[in-house]
């Protein structure tokens, strides 16, 4: 998607904007949406083009956005916020161009932290809290992505391609084995509520407030999967027992007594799950059955998905430090 001056003033003036900025240029943080950073002379201002190949219905994306932003907008407290988008002069929160949709938001500015492990944590469960206190909110949002967070899916997939020879045995059978644990925690009768879908390490912003962003996937899941893909994000260079319990620490005071029993016992399964999900897509990519990594090389790709083997062995072999730091940091927020 490439975006020229001409089309830039055309986006702003349709959210009422009627100047131009100095300066204009792509970011390349994200894998999805193509980004820009808009500057002016007292104010810099994020232009996104929302990628319609993976989110086949944008407005339900941008629907579920409009009321996050409405239940973020009656939000008393500044310990946490969600990215605001823009309203159009036509009453919605984007508009459409050359068959394109475009949003835009203010840039936050990031500002370093000590305590970055625990805030995201935190900001990630309180913002799960907020989104769920009120169930006719719930009932609002739609699901965006068929399939999302799928393990079984992505794995079958991998499997059932005749190219999965290329990959260790061992490890297909290992992957094939989780699936059965995973399947008996994530059951029908697990609570599914409304999460963020992509808790990754660089979706909070911590600034002046600490706001969640990213928001394209934010629908009904598992809060398990939300903890355990911060989890992953935050040890994927370092496999610690300090940056886990942290970021649980963080968790359990966003959550505040939200989940029952059953759930806080899911949190580590969630932590393996998507773990060996994201492992499943970049082998799935590696023997070229899939193109979820467009800026990977197979190679690429094959290394990655045995750095993730590496990292679930390592969660697999220390279950019950990991889990037992989940309980203790769930039963002290409580106090």
């Amino acid at each position: 998607m490439r975006l020229i001056i001409m089309d830039t003033g055309y986006i702003l003036n349709k959210f009422g904007i009627n100047e131009m900025p100095i300066s204009i240029k792509k970011l390349t943080s994200g894998n999805i949406n193509s980004t820009f950073l808009a500057e002016f002379k007292n104010r810099k201002i994020v232009i996104q083009s929302l990628n319609r190949n993976v989110f086949k219905n944008c407005y339900d994306v941008m629907n579920n956005i409009s009321i996050v932003n409405e239940i973020f907008d009656k939000y008393q407290k500044n310990d946490v916020a969600a990215v605001k988008f823009h309203t159009a002069l036509s009453g919605v929160n984007y508009i459409e161009h050359e068959e394109s949709m475009y949003r835009i938001c203010d840039y936050i500015s990031e500002d370093n932290s000590d305590n970055a492990l625990f805030l995201t944590g935190f900001a990630y469960g309180k913002f799960i809290k907020i989104i769920n206190t009120n169930s006719d909110n719930i009932k609002k949002f739609r699901n965006t992505i068929s399939d999302f967070h799928n393990y079984s899916s992505y794995l079958q997939r991998l499997i059932n391609n005749p190219d999965s020879s290329m990959i260790s045995r061992i490890i297909l059978l290992r992957l094939s084995s989780l699936e059965n644990v995973l399947s008996t925690t994530f059951d029908s009768d697990l609570k599914r509520r409304i999460t963020h879908n992509d808790a990754k390490a660089d979706n909070v912003i911590i600034g002046s407030t600490v706001t969640v962003i990213d928001l394209d996937t934010v629908m009904e899941g598992y809060v398990a999967i939300d903890y355990g893909d911060t989890i992953r994000s935050f040890t994927a260079d370092n496999l610690s027992f300090d940056i886990i319990q942290s970021i649980t620490e963080g968790y359990a005071k966003g959550l505040d007594g939200l989940l029952d029993a059953r759930e806080i016992a899911s949190l580590y399964y969630g932590i393996l799950y998507v773990t060996a999900e994201l492992a499943v897509r970049y082998f799935s990519d590696y023997i070229g059955s899939t193109d979820y990594f467009k800026t990977k090389t197979p190679s690429m790709c094959q290394i990655r998905a045995q750095q993730l083997i590496n990292q679930l062995d390592f969660f697999l072999k220390y279950e019950g430090i990991i889990k037992r730091i989940i309980n203790n940091s769930f039963k002290n927020s409580s106090k």
